[in-house]
């Protein structure tokens, strides 16, 4: 398809980088910024995103719409872009990206087709695309190729199939790897901590599973700042798991550490503040105090 002018929804961390990158490609990315915080705004002035202001404007003006959004918004977006169609008579693409199970994805696609939208299932998995992180875009649904030249150096597009749920169900199971590992290791080292028995475990592990450590005590600085979205991501990947016949207690467990986190005085005092602790220990040792 031709790619004409895109529309980001809404420049977070991931959105801002997503639209810069395929500015730098030569595209017009703009955002509907009416309402939002003065983070975002920042953000997207940052990266070169122009604000049209509303997200009927953001319909009227684009030919795709990317929704990068935190899980619990993802829906609700769905359905304002959806009412922003009838209201316009535009019809742009729309793309959720969001970490939301199968089913949400579906649910937002039935809101967009009932407007008689186009809709595709997408997945980011990686940092924000710059420097030199590079982000892998998965995208399923009717369609889902046509994407492709949407490709960069730091973004690349690898369509899947033909089936809406496809991306998101990738998405859940490499969050659930990597979140739910960063969550049972937060847990047992705050545990070790309380116990009174960190230097030996450390010890322990940096003997027999080294690399494994290092790589979980380089990820713990991350979970202040991120462990209230992840709450919800996780409480997604538990929606989706339980619908191919697993049970939903693990991940609904990891969103409670998360939530835990995310709760507790130290790891809000980390977010904050933005001084993060440039080591996982420093981290376990503040919410081992709490």
């Amino acid at each position: 398809m031709t790619f004409g002018t895109i529309g980001i929804l809404s420049p977070g961390e991931m959105g801002a980088a997503v639209g810069r990158t395929l500015k730098d490609k030569g595209l017009a990315v703009v955002a509907a910024l009416n309402g939002r915080s003065e983070r975002t705004r920042a953000l997207s002035a940052q990266c070169g995103i122009a604000n049209i202001g509303s997200i009927d404007q953001l319909v009227r003006q684009c030919d795709i719409i990317l929704s990068i959004l935190v899980p619990a918004a993802a829906t609700v977006a769905a359905q304002q872009v959806a009412a922003a169609m009838r209201a316009t008579a535009a019809r742009p693409l729309f793309v959720d990206c969001n970490s939301v199970a199968p089913q949400t994805s579906r649910q937002a696609g039935e809101f967009i087709v009932a407007a008689g939208g186009r809709f595709l299932d997408g997945a980011l998995i990686g940092g924000p695309p710059g420097g030199s992180a590079v982000t892998r875009f998965y995208l399923s649904g009717p369609g889902a190729d046509e994407l492709a030249g949407l490709g960069t150096d730091h973004l690349q597009v690898r369509p899947l199939g033909h089936e809406i749920g496809e991306a998101s169900a990738l998405k859940m199971c490499d969050s659930a790897f990597s979140q739910g590992i960063v969550a049972l290791a937060t847990e047992l080292l705050v545990a070790a901590e309380r116990f009174g028995v960190e230097q030996p475990l450390r010890a322990e592990l940096l003997e027999t599973r080294g690399t494994t450590y290092e790589w979980l005590v380089r990820r713990l600085p991350e979970i202040a700042p991120r462990a209230q979205r992840w709450v919800r991501e996780m409480e997604e990947i538990a929606l989706a798991f339980e619908a191919v016949g697993l049970t939903p207690k693990t991940f609904q467990g990891v969103a409670d550490v998360y939530r835990w986190v995310a709760d507790s005085l130290a790891a809000r005092s980390l977010s904050e503040s933005g001084e993060l602790p440039q080591n996982g220990r420093e981290v376990i040792r503040r919410l081992g105090d709490v």
